[in-house]
Parts: structure tokens; sequence; C-alpha cells
């Protein structure tokens, strides 16, 4: 308390130099201050009780903020204090500049040049705040002032005060399921009440990286569920932090004093008819996820992680094979394999994962797909699966003949932003997988429809015919077992 309070002496003594500073300049800050005449304007805080609401409320992880000087810390303070009263005060706020509906400001004295790095922390870290979508700043000779603004949708003070307290009930359920449970019970218990509670479809636009999108909407992707469980685990008191990069977002959450990784987002394949939950990606090392093409660390912003972040380091897998020692409790495993994979569609970025023969694609839109993700989670055989694509006009990205150095577990095949399409691909499994399993893929193909099944690094697909791939489907099968394939009879490829 006694650092606190030193920190907040400071913090008044520079805001009385700052008025001092502004009585000499009264007709310019007047002028200033009519410009801003719409915008909701936040009253002087008190960092310490700010903090005390969060530490007994939330039970927000500190690790982030923990990371920030005093004067980080101050700013980071305002705002949570600035959006906390806009989340409950009810209040209409109104359009400025005619295009921004902004609360704010949270003002500085003095120059904080690292303020971009304590916006980025807060938004990773404060998922209640459901109707912030983004921030902006302006800076003065002595000063800078900070504005939060939000969605259109939510500049009503009634609908805003209406969410926050549907997510708020929804949170208590979380909390009323984890009563009394150990901390290991409750992450997984929260993985799975998100695991159900939400499905992956990234058509809400706007919305998709906010727990807005998966406790309202209940549909959402890898930012809304990163968020969702964040907010969650806080709440049940589990440390738990929201990490990711411009690609992608997971978890980290600390238990027995470790850290591990959790992707509910690649765990999610839980519908109406499919009610089996996976934790491939539950509490994993970084040695685990390192390996998956999208899972690097960096942030939105581009800089380099020692720039803006430290993250925790997460060393310890729960072993989910059940005939080995040490498993965590709870946990169900199979030795079925399965593959999973997605697309990049045209004009609708990276569909949702797939399972086992189901689409993945658009259907009657006439959109090429540009790029292929395929792995092969959560099998007790050593391996995994190996792919390449052909690109309009590229040719294939890698050899034809050499299938050592072809994409392989996750990783992306095609080349994004250059609007080109696939036009043809090859798929086989690598490693004691592919001993024991076949690998069957098909594509549809502009003007010809579905190609038939090839199977085991078999070329599908055409070349030199100026044909998109809309389509694809891909299964596995043990060797030996019976495979009805279907679909048109079609020279498997064909240049």
């Amino acid at each position: 308390m006694g650092e606190k309070t030193r920190v907040k002496e400071q913090y008044d003594r520079r805001c009385a130099t700052g008025r001092r500073v502004a009585k000499s300049r009264i007709f310019v800050a007047v002028f200033v201050l009519v410009s801003f005449v719409a915008v909701y304007f936040a009253p002087v805080f008190d960092p310490v009780s700010v903090k005390a609401y969060n530490q007994t409320t939330h039970s927000i992880s500190s690790y982030y903020y923990n990371q920030l000087n005093s004067n980080e810390k101050l700013l980071y303070d305002g705002l949570y204090k600035l959006c906390y009263d806009a989340m409950y005060d009810g209040k209409n706020v109104p359009l400025s500049y005619g295009q921004y509906y902004a609360v704010g400001p949270v003002m500085m004295y003095g120059r904080v040049d690292s303020y971009r790095r304590v916006m980025q922390l807060f938004l990773m870290s404060e998922p209640e705040f459901f109707f912030l979508e983004s921030y902006y700043t302006l800076s003065y000779s002595d000063r800078f002032e900070v504005y939060m603004y939000m969605h259109p949708a939510f500049a009503n003070g009634s609908e805003r005060k209406r969410v926050a307290s549907l997510i708020d009930a929804e949170v208590s359920k979380v909390k009323s399921l984890t009563s009394g449970k150990s901390d290991y019970e409750k992450a997984r218990l929260i993985h799975d009440y998100l695991s159900k509670l939400t499905d992956y479809d990234y058509s809400k636009g706007k919305y998709t990286q906010s727990v807005y999108s998966a406790i309202i909407l209940r549909s959402t992707v890898c930012g809304g569920y990163s968020k969702t469980y964040d907010l969650f685990c806080s709440a049940c008191g589990i440390d738990c932090v929201y990490v990711g990069n411009a690609d992608h977002a997971w978890n980290k959450i600390k238990l027995g004093g470790k850290w591990s990784c959790v992707d509910v987002t690649w765990d999610d394949t839980y519908t109406s008819s499919n009610k089996r939950i996976k934790y491939d990606y539950f509490l994993k090392s970084d040695t685990v996820f390192n390996k998956l093409d999208s899972h690097y660390y960096d942030d939105c912003l581009g800089w380099t992680t020692s720039h803006v972040i430290d993250w925790p380091a997460s060393s310890t897998s729960y072993v989910l094979s059940p005939d080995k020692a040490g498993s965590a409790p709870g946990l169900t495993f199979t030795d079925s394999a399965y593959v999973t994979y997605n697309a990049y569609a045209q004009k609708k970025a990276w569909t949702g994962w797939v399972k086992n023969g189901i689409y993945a694609g658009t259907k009657g839109l006439g959109l090429r797909i540009e790029a292929l993700r395929v792995r092969v989670p959560g099998s007790r055989f050593s391996g995994g699966v190996k792919y390449n694509v052909s690109v309009q006009g590229k040719g294939w990205l890698k050899s034809r003949t050499s299938k050592a150095n072809w994409f392989k577990d996750g990783q992306t095949a095609g080349i994004l932003g250059q609007s080109r399409r696939l036009e043809a691909l090859s798929i086989k499994l690598y490693g004691t997988l592919e001993q024991k399993y076949d690998i069957y893929y098909r594509v549809y193909v502009e003007k010809y429809g579905w190609f038939d099944w090839a199977k085991n690094a078999q070329e599908t697909g055409t070349m030199g015919q100026s044909k998109r791939i809309e389509g694809v489907q891909i299964k596995i099968v043990k060797k030996g077992k019976s495979f009805g394939t279907g679909g048109k009879i079609l020279t498997v490829f064909e240049e």
C-alpha cells in the first residue's frame, strides 16, 4: 500500500504542475475542450481503489500489469476506471468528430513514450470490456490524452448495461459450476463449458474478437475464445492470460506454480452430433505449441516480443495417454487417429476447422481456395501429415518428387494476400501413422465438380486449365478397412 500511495502522490504532483501550466494557456485549453464537447469526459481517478476493485472482484491476472512501470500503471488504472464506469453508468455516448463513439480522456502529464504498449496490454488483459473497439490519442507539449472508442452498437448506455448484466450472469454460472473444485478441475470444466457454449464462425465480423461474440452471439473466432476463457478463469481465481499474434490467439494458465498453454479454439469440435470433448491443446508446453505454424509469439503492432511483452514461459505438459503415470485426472484419450483441416477462402478468410470428411470451403459462391492447413492431432502414434499444393502462376510450392520438405502438421500451404487460387494438391501421412492409416482426399473444382478420391500422395486437381479449387474433403481410414469413395470419376490429375 505504501508504494501505491507514493505513486499516487507523484501523480497528484504532476497533475498540480499540469494545472498550473494549463492556467497560462487558458484560451488554448478552452478551444481544445470545445472541440471535444461531444466526448464523454472521465473524472480524476484513484489508482489505489481501482486496483483494489480489480483484485477483489474479478481476480484478473496481474502478470501483464506487473510489467509496467509506475507511470504506465497510472495510465492503465485510469483506463480501467474509465471503462468500468462506462460499462455500468447507462449513459449514451455521442458521436465525436462525426466518426467515433469515444469515452475519455485519460490524461497523462509529461511524456509516456510507451503508451502504445500500455494500450496493447490493457486490451489484452481486460476482456470484460466487450464494447471496446480500439483507441486513439492526442499529444500536446505537456501531456497526452487517451480516448477509448467503442462499437456503435454499444454507444447506447442502456444496451451496454444490459449486455454487461448478461455477461455477468454467464460468469456467475461458471463460478457456480466450478465452486469447490481444484484449479485443474476448474480449468478443465471451463474449457469444456466454452466448447459447448459457442461455435467457430468468422461471419460475425467486428464482434468476433470479443467475449460478446462468444457469450451472447454464441459464435466467435480465436480472439473471442481466448478472451472468454481468460474472463471465466480469472473470475474463478485462476491466473490466466491472453496471448497471440496477428494470425491466432490462445491462452496460458498457471497451475501449481507452472504455466501451460490452452487453445480452446483448436479443441472445439463439439457439435450436436459430435459430443466428444477434445483435449489435444489443453495444458501443453511451449515445446508442443512452438511446433505449430500459427502459435508464435508476437503482437498486432508488429513490434518484437522483447520490446512489448514478457510472455510467461510454459514448460509443463500434462500427460494425456492413460498408459503413462502422471496423467491429469478427468481426461479421455482414444487411439483412433483423425484429421482436421481448414481452408482460406477468397473474401472469407480462414474457414473453421473441420474433421474426417467434412467439407471445407464455400458452396455455390464461386470462390477460390487460396491456402490449406492440415493436421492429425491427439494420436498415440508417431508422425503426422504432409502436403503440397499447386498455386496459380507458381506451380507446385514444394518439390513433387522429394517429400522431405513438404508443408506439415498445420503449416499454411498457399500464398496469402496475392489472390492466387489453389489448383491441385497432394497429401500423405508420415511416421508410424503412415503404417497404420491411409489418407483420402478429394477436391471440388470449378466447372468440373467433385473429382474422385485420391489417396496417399496422389496428385488431384488440374494444371494449366485456370480452374480453381472451391472445396476439399479429407479423411483418414485404417489400413485394410473399406472406404466408400463416390463422387465423379474424372482423371485424378490432369495437366
